[in-house]
């Protein structure tokens, strides 16, 4: 069924492609809007035409989020989108007929909320005419300003007009961008300007400038991108047979230009393997959004403003390479993605890990593929320094895209890459799956193939379906040609399932034939899927012999002869098969120790001396890891079992045994956000605590904490030593949203203790930031309430003369109350505590924005018992 849905789709979206789209339209910036007309023809009528109405999905604010979620994409609170059909007509050689049309909800495969009026259907007459649709779209106000406006500049990329589409049918709609040949004139008053793609011819009088732009071939969309004049400062970059246009916001043209330089080399290296770009021009656009997003449409990349901020922090081009591939990553978007149309909705991973791969691909070529590979400066500096220390040893491949895998797989959200929004089960894991996991399918599908052979199928599809679509089948039948086998298991487990495995060398016998050294490696497989693998062993000298395991059977011993002793054997040296546990893959197993700089290998266990105590820590990435501390007569060790538990414990030496062990349950919920698949937040943790320090101790701890549904946090403990009591405190802090990013936040606390508990123990005003004189107060019973006014938050992105970025400021002012109780000998009477400050948050990133901490400084003024103000500073999160 499924199957013959797609098929049925494609022929839709294929009849589409016979039709040219005019679009005659007129920006207007006071009401944030485009007003236009779009004419489609058609030699014969199909009956009937449907139009998406993408910017109606914004005409409703999220009612699921919570007011501090929702102020994380609206720069001044919720502002709506939506376009507006205001006259449908049919034009022939007669003249024109005026055309009902019907306005439909869009089902629920992208999101829950705001479907109504997102379709467009219209019954064409029978004939040869024109469908003329006027529309009316408004731009949003919102943070990453596409679709929408970001300060004075408008960004669209597809949708900005109705977009021809296919009705949804049996409830499921993919989301298909069909090609047309397009051809816009827009026309903006005296004082904006645009940067549009394609071929563009401009007429320019005293009140307006009309912009035209066409195409040499039909394209998937004409993107927007508008601003007042003197915003844009353009450059041309020479490049054959194409015209480079580098278009930048004030401030960044030495930057946006350096960038563009790049283009040629990369475009070049795309167009040998792949097939050459089709149009004669291509534009490189800052974008003004400092959340760190990068988008293509047709003829188009976008960089953000973010990137060009940090390129240099803390050290001269610590993002020169980062920068590079973030462009050859958009770049191959005019391959795969844009180049090729692809169901955005259930098989964006033909998208998005299509593009990682194209992009690792050159990176990989150009600058190697192991080691660090990412942040490798040549300057001597003190910056630079620090950077190599801290990121020195970091690998696009290893770090960037298979760690990420690792990690989700072994927390439980891994599935498949090809599924509809609406089924997807673990959302907040969807960039892992389409960009990393997609990524390394299609890498393992290369090495199975052969690169050369993979290139010529890569290559092949972008020939046959520049115009057209591309499916997950699609590429599997390429495949089988190319090669002459069956994918059928490949795709199967790999793309469409959820496969998992973990290969690994679980031990090798060593022995001497005459002048050969006879090899044994014993190899196991766990899991539900498999490849095939090498298997290659090692002398001292570097020396290297390896075979193939087809990796069927559960385990194998493969036999090895060489004239060289073997010194190690390794399953799946070169990282070509999706594998969940990288440790395993090496016998004898793999120690790295971190000595100068940092290091985090997938593969080895990580050895850490610390010269303070004379001990050291050993680990494997976030899993488990311990440590040995001789001059502190002490011992650490934790481990984490996938998403739910962890464990940790210590215990030392001095006059007595300490020590403790900690059992921790981590807590997630699955709110309701809006969109259509199911999201995982975390929102605690449930920790028991057995501890000897000296006293025994047994606790309870629980926190909440929560900012997408629901916005608050707190924490319940209970405590008890025996024979000495108990005590038992319990917080909450509930955010509510006054108007946009202005916010109350109402805490109230209460604790409870024996009284006969040493005072240590009873509850304390760990809440106030003033300082009381003589001892802090504590008593056996504790009320607490605090008022709070969060203050519009600041973004200065003020440099701190190159080392760092400052980037937000949100100031708060509070009140805090609070009263203690001490019964026990002379039930001593303990005032009410009352005091108010106002404190800011300073966020500041460094290391090209890869390092963030806050800086808390602030000042506080106890009423209750007077005394004098109390100035604080403090520094979070580094």
């Amino acid at each position: 069924m499924r199957s013959a849905l797609c098929c049925l789709l494609l022929t839709l979206a294929g009849e589409a492609l016979a039709s040219s789209v005019q679009i005659e339209s007129t920006f207007v910036p006071d009401e944030h809007a485009i007003v236009g007309t779009m004419r489609m023809g058609w030699d014969s009528s199909p009956g009937e035409a449907w139009f998406a109405l993408l910017g109606n999905f914004g005409r409703e604010p999220n009612p699921y989020l919570s007011p501090l979620a929702q102020d994380g994409s609206y720069v001044s609170g919720f502002d709506p989108a939506w376009t507006v059909i205001e006259r449908v007509a049919w034009s022939t050689p007669d003249g024109e007929e005026e055309l009902p049309f019907e306005l439909h909800p869009a089902p629920p495969t992208l999101q829950t909320y705001s479907l109504d009026d997102v379709l467009l259907r219209v019954e064409l007459p029978e004939g040869e005419g024109d469908l003329l649709i006027a529309f009316r779209t408004r731009f949003p106000h919102i943070w990453a300003g596409e679709p929408g406006r970001l300060g004075d500049v408008y960004t669209w990329r597809f949708g900005w007009h109705p977009l021809p589409a296919s009705p949804p049918m049996d409830g499921t709609w993919p989301l298909l961008l069909s090609a047309h040949d397009y051809r816009v004139t827009l026309t903006v008053p005296a004082g904006w300007e645009a940067a549009l793609p394609g071929e563009v011819t401009r007429e320019e009088d005293g009140e307006r400038t009309a912009f035209t732009t066409s195409f040499s071939a039909p394209v998937r969309s004409v993107s927007l991108f508008l601003a007042p004049k003197g915003t844009l400062r353009r450059a041309t970059v020479p490049l054959q047979g194409i015209e480079v246009e580098a278009v930048a916001l004030p401030g960044d043209e030495d930057l946006v230009r350096a960038l563009a330089t790049y283009l040629p080399e990369i475009l070049a290296y795309y167009a040998e393997k792949y097939g050459p770009y089709p149009e004669g021009r291509l534009l490189l656009v800052e974008h003004p959004n400092e959340i760190g997003v990068a988008m293509t449409a047709d003829g188009v990349v976008y960089l953000p403003r973010w990137l060009f901020r940090r390129f240099d922090l803390t050290a001269g081009g610590i993002l020169s390479r980062y920068s590079r591939y973030i462009l050859a990553h958009e770049l191959a978007h005019l391959w795969w993605g844009i180049g090729i149309g692809v169901d955005l909705d259930a098989e964006n991973w033909l998208s998005e890990g299509m593009s990682q791969y194209l992009a690792l691909r050159w990176y990989e070529d150009t600058f190697g593929a192991d080691g660090g590979n990412v942040f490798q400066l040549e300057r001597h500096g003190l910056g630079e320094e620090l950077v190599n220390r801290q990121l020195g040893f970091m690998n696009l491949r290893q770090h960037m895209t298979e760690l990420p895998y690792l990690q989700t797989a072994f927390t439980g959200f891994d599935e498949a890459v090809v599924k509809p929004g609406g089924e997807v089960r673990y959302e907040q894991a969807s960039a892992v799956r389409l960009y990393d996991k997609g990524y390394l399918v299609l890498r393992a599908a290369a090495s199975l193939a052969g690169e050369e052979a993979f290139d010529g199928v890569l290559r092949q599809a972008h020939a046959q379906a520049r115009s057209g679509m591309f499916t997950s089948s699609d590429l599997q039948a390429l495949l089988e040609g190319a090669t002459g086998e069956g994918w059928e298991v490949f795709f199967s487990q790999w793309v469409y399932g959820e496969a998992w495995a973990d290969y690994a060398a679980a031990g090798m016998v060593r022995a001497r034939d005459g002048e050969e050294h006879v090899t044994a490696v014993h190899v196991t497989r766990a899991g539900t899927g498999y490849m095939p693998v090498t298997v290659e062993v090692r002398g001292a000298e570097g020396e290297r012999s390896s075979q193939t395991w087809d990796a069927g059977a559960m385990s194998a011993t493969i036999e090895f002869r060489t004239p060289f002793p073997v010194r190690e054997a390794v399953v799946d040296p070169d990282h070509r098969a999706l594998d969940v546990d990288r440790l395993n893959n090496a016998w004898p197993r793999r120690f790295v120790v971190m000595l100068d700089r940092n290091e985090l290998p997938l593969d080895a266990y990580l050895v850490q001396p610390d010269a303070a105590t004379e001990g050291m820590t050993i680990r494997y990435l976030d899993r488990f890891g311990w440590g040995v501390y001789p001059q502190a007569m002490a011992v650490s060790g934790w481990v984490r079992y996938g998403r739910e538990w962890t464990m940790t414990g210590g215990a030392a030496v001095g006059e007595t045994l300490v020590g403790a062990i900690s059992l921790t349950r981590h807590l997630w919920a699955t709110p309701r956000l809006g969109s259509a698949g199911t999201y995982w937040e975390p929102v605690g943790e449930l920790t028991f605590t057995v501890a000897r320090q000296p006293l025994w101790t047994l606790g309870v701890e629980l926190g909440w904490q929560e900012e997408l549904a629901r916005a608050h946090s707190g924490g319940l403990s209970l405590l008890w030593i025996p024979p000495e009591g108990w005590k038992a405190e319990l917080s909450h802090t509930q955010l509510l949203g006054l108007a946009p990013h202005l916010y109350l936040t109402l805490t109230v606390g209460v604790g409870l203790a024996s009284p006969d508990l040493p005072s240590a123990f009873l509850p304390a005003l760990s809440e106030f930031r003033t300082r009381i004189a003589g001892n802090p107060p504590h008593g056996d019973r504790k009320a607490f309430a605090s008022l709070g006014i969060w203050l519009p938050p600041l973004r200065p992105d003020y440099s701190l003369g190159g080392a760092a970025l400052v980037t937000e400021v949100r100031s708060r002012l509070y009140a805090s109350l609070a009263r203690l109780w001490r019964e026990g000998e002379g039930g001593e009477i303990i005032p009410t505590y009352l005091e108010v400050g106002a404190e800011a948050m300073i966020q500041v990133e460094a290391l090209g924005g890869l390092l963030g901490f806050t800086a808390v400084v602030g000042i506080g003024w106890p009423l209750s018992p007077v005394g004098e103000g109390v100035l604080y500073l403090g520094i979070v999160g580094l």
